[in-house]
């Protein structure tokens, strides 16, 4: 009788070891303000819902986005170059999913130097998010403009 449960304990012992031992640990996603602190670029824009510009797409209608490059990696300061190959300098906040730009100098046009987008989606590998712009843009004849970026130039 001894024998039998000096057996069923080592039996019971191992099939813990090795259920264990099989467990392994998820890495943590990262929240999206740390997925934030990068540079991004442009992979597809849309205006209105219609795709204008795709990263090396021979047929864009709006081949401008490639200028594209909103700096985030500083703490809370933003360089954002537009499509028009302007940049502009100011600071970033995230509350939410609304991502604002604010202080930014000089003055986009009809901005008046802010720029609010709400984050549609984002995935931390590879960083990527889609950004919806809060309203819409006079520089692209008052479109509403959906961005999507990633940190590959």
């Amino acid at each position: 009788m001894k024998k039998i449960k000096m057996l069923l304990m080592f039996f019971l012992g191992f099939i813990t070891l090795v259920q264990f031992s099989g467990c392994k640990t998820k890495a943590k996603a990262k929240p999206l303000s740390e997925v934030l602190k990068a540079v991004f670029y442009a992979q597809q824009v849309k205006h209105d819902g219609t795709v204008v510009y795709v990263k090396g797409g021979a047929t864009n209608t709006v081949d401008n986005y490639k200028k594209l490059r909103i700096d985030l990696s500083s703490g809370t300061t933003v360089s954002f170059t537009d499509f028009d190959g302007n940049t502009f300098a100011g600071f970033y906040s995230l509350s939410g999913n609304t991502l604002t730009l604010s202080g930014l100098n000089p003055i986009p046009t009809g901005s008046g130097g802010t720029i609010i987008f709400n984050v549609v989606s984002f995935t931390e590998s590879p960083a990527q998010i889609v950004l919806s712009r809060s309203g819409t843009s006079v520089k692209t004849g008052n479109t509403s403009n959906e961005y999507t970026l990633t940190t590959t130039p």
